[in-house]
């Protein structure tokens, strides 16, 4: 056996490593937003990674209460007590001087792959992940920018685009990397880990998001918040929990009648 394949519990269906393998390389890039990003941002040769947090710090605020259309460099600059040419070296526009609000707030909440799966099992990474991506879309200051870009969104396309990129783009690729995860590890058995992490995504947080945003409530309750999230992970822990056989031939070594009863337990399931 390879030492660098993947042991899996007899009886549980093989993953596919080089898919899963392949998302989670999509999900890495994303990883780098928790890195200063002084080296590689702004086009001017002055990148100093405290001014740019200071710059950040001080147009968040403006762009959720004025918007970005009427939202100044100048106001900005005086905000963060810099020059406007220092804002120009680590940002190329305004642009992306607002979608830079969104890697910060993935960041403190501790939104990334590493630490999602260091979980024991299937359910506490789950948890995990689940957990952190409602801190985040919940979080006042998402959903007051998120406000912020949907009603500039026409005339600012380009901030739409890189608020998405930042932020649900970003959601989604973790959330299909971490299902890899355990598809690979035999804790899930999973056809299709695209489509059952965009799900799960979608299904995690929309009613509260929704809510939030249309200011239908202030905050969700913790006690719902909790019930919601449990009910979610048992759901989906039941839908794709590994198959157990009792035989140790593999689906296509079976005989036709055991390999047509395991297909119908499998429908019967779904």
């Amino acid at each position: 056996m390879n030492k660098d394949q993947p042991v899996v519990a007899q009886g549980v269906k093989p993953s596919r490593p080089r898919q899963t393998q392949a998302v989670v390389e999509m999900a890495q890039p994303d990883a780098r937003v928790r890195q200063p990003a002084s080296a590689n941002q702004g086009t001017g040769p002055f990148k100093n990674a405290a001014k740019r947090e200071a710059i950040i710090d001080a147009a968040v605020p403006l762009f959720m209460r004025q918007g970005v259309q009427r939202t100044s460099l100048e106001q900005i600059a005086r905000a963060a007590g810099v020059a406007k040419q220092t804002i120009y070296s680590h940002f190329d526009n305004k642009d992306a001087l607002f979608a830079a609000g969104f890697p910060r707030v993935f960041a403190r909440h501790g939104f990334d792959l590493e630490q999602i799966t260091a979980g024991q099992d299937a359910a506490e990474i789950l948890r995990r992940l689940l957990r952190g991506y409602l801190a985040v879309v919940l979080d006042p200051q998402v959903i007051a920018i998120n406000r912020v870009v949907m009603a500039e969104a026409e005339q600012y396309p380009d901030v739409a685009k890189r608020c998405w990129q930042s932020g649900p783009a970003r959601s989604r690729k973790l959330f299909i990397a971490v299902v890899a995860h355990l598809s690979d590890q035999g804790l899930l058995q999973i056809d299709d880990v695209e489509q059952a992490g965009a799900e799960l995504r979608v299904l995690a947080a929309t009613e509260f998001r929704e809510q939030l945003l249309f200011k239908v409530i202030d905050a969700v309750p913790e006690v719902e918040l909790t019930a919601h999230l449990e009910h979610l992970i048992v759901g989906f822990l039941d839908k794709y929990r590994p198959q157990t056989h009792t035989s140790v031939l593999s689906p296509d070594d079976a005989p036709p009648e055991t390999r047509r009863s395991s297909e119908r337990r499998v429908l019967d399931r779904d």
